[in-house]
């Protein structure tokens, strides 16, 4: 990974929400669900604007107080994990970037270590078929290869 790499989200198995600074993202493959704050919500705000990894650090850094060495660090660290969790994938339109620019202050915001909040515990109810027929045996029908026996 360099920060001239362009992601995406993996728009195939992933679902997302934004809201009051922060991210609320579904991977539906496999009913994990993640939430983002602070500086890892303004990170998947960069990926959904198109920003390269060195285009976000760029825009951290001017935005956070922490040297720009330590921004590009944690933000090639943090690319990295939402790679590994499936939620972003490499992207292969290098025209699609729109940077975004921090607010107009003197004032920096603290900087500190974008990180995500995994839950799994629903996974057995994410995982169910949300388009459903319903027939003799109920609803919810596990998908095949779900986690718990269908309702009978």
């Amino acid at each position: 990974m360099s920060l001239s790499d362009r992601y995406r989200v993996n728009d195939k198995s992933v679902a997302f929400e934004m809201f009051d600074g922060e991210v609320l993202a579904v991977n539906l493959e496999n009913g994990t669900y993640y939430n983002l704050r602070d500086v890892s919500a303004e990170i998947w705000t960069c990926v959904v604007s198109g920003m390269t990894v060195g285009e976000t650090a760029k825009f951290l850094s001017e935005f956070y107080s922490a040297p720009q060495d330590l921004v590009e660090t944690e933000t090639l660290d943090f690319f990295s994990k939402m790679v590994g969790e499936n939620l972003i994938t490499l992207s292969s339109d290098p025209s699609i970037s729109t940077p975004r620019q921090p607010a107009a202050t003197a004032i920096k915001k603290p900087f500190s270590s974008p990180a995500m909040v995994i839950y799994n515990d629903m996974q057995d109810l994410l995982l169910l078929d949300p388009v459903h027929e319903v027939d003799e045996a109920g609803w919810p029908v596990l998908k095949p290869g779900g986690h718990q026996a269908a309702k009978t």
